[in-house]
């Protein structure tokens, strides 16, 4: 079976409406935006001729003034999948907007209605606790030194690491 994001998305966000009492606009590809109760905006858009669709949700801008501390500790998320949700957080050069983008492309028993609407929400959620992290310069605490580990050093050579 060939999937079509952009039909599936559609029907999908028809179903967002009526559950909703609300109206959608989308782009002439399908795409959509979204406001989460806590503010973060949220773009849902399909992946031309293929199964999948691009999450993106705006957390926060930067600007002359914003310390390198953040664009270290920003930078620090993608490293870590708990953190950054498997997304990826980056800086739009024309916007300076902060965005967390994640593509979601599933096999297809998991291309339904219900598995898209438990990870809009999942992500609705992580994006507003990465924005009140960010807003708050919570966030920064990612970069504090990390605690010795005890575990063995695996045989490896600590000089080729070092």
């Amino acid at each position: 079976m060939v999937l079509d994001s952009a039909t599936s998305l559609r029907n999908w966000a028809k179903s967002i409406e009526d559950a909703w009492d609300i109206t959608i606009g989308f782009t002439d590809e399908g795409a959509f935006v979204l406001e989460t109760q806590g503010g973060v905006q949220l773009g849902i858009e399909p992946v031309p001729q293929r199964p999948a669709l691009v999450l993106t949700a705006e957390l926060g801008e930067v600007d002359d003034s914003t310390p390198p501390q953040l664009y270290q500790a920003l930078l620090a998320l993608n490293l870590d999948p708990i953190l950054s949700g498997t997304g990826h957080v980056g800086i739009a050069p024309q916007t300076r907007q902060i965005l967390l983008r994640l593509v979601w492309s599933p096999g297809e028993e998991q291309w339904q209605e219900e598995a898209f609407f438990q990870l809009l929400a999942a992500f609705g959620r992580h994006a507003e606790q990465l924005a009140r992290s960010i807003a708050s310069r919570d966030i920064e605490k990612v970069l504090a030194p990390p605690i010795e580990s005890a575990a063995p050093d695996a045989g490896f050579m600590r000089s080729n690491f070092a």
